[in-house]
């Protein structure tokens, strides 16, 4: 883990805030390009954090617990399509996809 000089925390929030709002007038009155990043690189203020930047704001570090959750809900549904699911012809135009689900029988029915 990285550790920064210690900041005071209401200072830094005053910090970005008025950079992001600087950003926003930028975006919103002169219809130009989201500035925001660039503003934090170029504040001494936050001159302890320029070189970690770029890998701080990777919105890869903002997913959470998403990526395992995935792997499991896709888990979770390979296994019922290879054991619960049955395909059912219904008619000549149609098959209906079925799944029993507590005592009940769910089905999904595709036109053909």
């Amino acid at each position: 883990m990285i550790m920064y000089p210690l900041c005071i925390f209401q200072d830094c929030h005053e910090a970005v805030r008025q950079h992001s709002r600087a950003a926003a007038a930028v975006i919103k009155e002169q219809g130009g390009q989201n500035d925001l990043v660039q503003r934090i690189h170029n504040d001494s203020y936050f001159a302890s954090i320029h070189a970690d930047l770029d890998r701080l704001l990777d919105p890869k570090t903002f997913v959470g617990r998403a990526p395992q959750q995935v792997s499991q809900v896709l888990t979770s549904i390979t296994t019922v399509l290879h054991v619960g699911l049955h395909w059912h012809n219904t008619t000549n135009s149609s098959l209906s996809l079925c799944h029993y689900h507590s005592g009940r029988m769910l089905c999904i029915r595709h036109s053909v």
